[in-house]
């Protein structure tokens, strides 16, 4: 099995929640314990407000999806090339792929790692997936 989805997809749905969280005690003891001032931490909690909100609103949301020979597998389960409603362009690496199962949609957003040629190419397995 093939993995489609970005490499980075673990990090940044459970390593950034850590980072966010060490960043959020250092702001804290720095403001407590060692009575510094805002303008003396500025430099961590606005990259710290940054990543909180690209977490809150994209990266918790993202699924590893796998390729098999005539499936997808997102969560333990698989999802066959027929049951797939729709695979959606977000940006330029995401998308959201639309998918039924027993009778209920559920939809899915992940990553690519590839680069694409234009800002509109899709990469080519997501096109053969499109085909079938």
């Amino acid at each position: 099995m093939k993995k489609i989805s970005s490499k980075t997809t673990y990090f940044r749905k459970k390593i950034v929640p850590i980072i966010l969280l060490i960043n959020a005690l250092i702001l804290l003891f720095g403001f407590i314990i060692f009575d510094l001032t805002f303008k003396n931490l500025a430099f961590i909690f606005f990259p710290t407000l940054i990543f909180l909100f690209a977490w809150v609103f994209n990266f918790r949301k993202l699924e590893e999806v796998y390729l098999g020979d005539k499936y997808l597998e997102i969560k333990n389960e698989k999802v066959l090339f027929e049951n797939i409603l729709s695979i959606d362009k977000i940006s330029s690496f995401r998308y959201e792929l639309t998918y039924q199962k027993t009778n209920t949609v559920k939809s899915v957003i992940f990553m690519v790692d590839s680069f694409p040629k234009y800002p509109t190419s899709t990469p080519d397995f997501l096109k053969e997936i499109k085909d079938l």
